[in-house]
């Protein structure tokens, strides 16, 4: 031992907040759209998860996605060309903050998003041909429980690596994907920018 004890202080890089991107899903879909989907994956902007049966909250405002067919690949949900008014370097990072609910089109069905937690990965970068993935070296994976309310704020992602970052995305890549008639209900999307 080098006698240095716990007088060490260990001091944390502090980055400059650049930018904010918010969706709010009131009046529209705020030009989020498929992505990847097998079959269709159909948006509705200010819904209400109480119309399902189970503890969901009584509130509107949230985008409500419904795939007709089980997916056998990555799929999820993407905006693209998100204004930014500051400069952008490969250097910036991210946090991202979303509420959640992995849910059912039928009521009393518990598996159609698989039986355990439910790895979401959320990414920044750029989409480089359609349906292709939004190629980022920042992204924020997150296990989210099924048939429940979840609030995920993520930390500061690693540097996004790209200067002409300008699409989000959300997809569910791992082997419980999204089946025929799950559900998800998605609000509160913030993302900050730092340098």
């Amino acid at each position: 031992m080098l006698g240095l004890g716990s007088n060490i202080i260990k001091s944390g890089k502090s980055y400059e907040l650049i930018g904010t991107y918010t969706s709010d899903f009131t009046s529209g879909v705020d030009s989020w759209e498929p992505w990847g989907e097998q079959g269709t994956l159909t948006l509705a902007s200010n819904q209400n998860p109480s119309d399902l049966s189970g503890s969901y909250p009584d509130s509107a405002g949230w985008l409500q996605g419904d795939f007709d067919t089980n997916q056998t690949d990555m799929s999820g949900i993407k905006v693209l060309n998100i204004t930014t008014g500051w400069t952008r370097a490969t250097t910036d990072r991210f946090d991202v903050a979303y509420t959640i609910i992995l849910a059912s089109t039928i009521a009393g069905v518990a598996n159609d998003w698989g039986t355990d937690d439910v790895t979401t990965d959320f990414r920044v970068g750029n989409e480089t041909g359609i349906g292709e993935a939004i190629s980022t070296g920042g992204d924020e994976e997150v296990e989210i429980p099924v048939h429940q309310v979840f609030s995920f704020t993520s930390g500061i992602s690693a540097p996004i690596g790209i200067s002409n970052y300008n699409d989000l995305g959300l997809a569910w890549i791992a082997l419980d994907r999204p089946l025929a008639t799950a559900r998800f209900y998605i609000k509160d999307i913030v993302v900050n920018f730092y340098r």
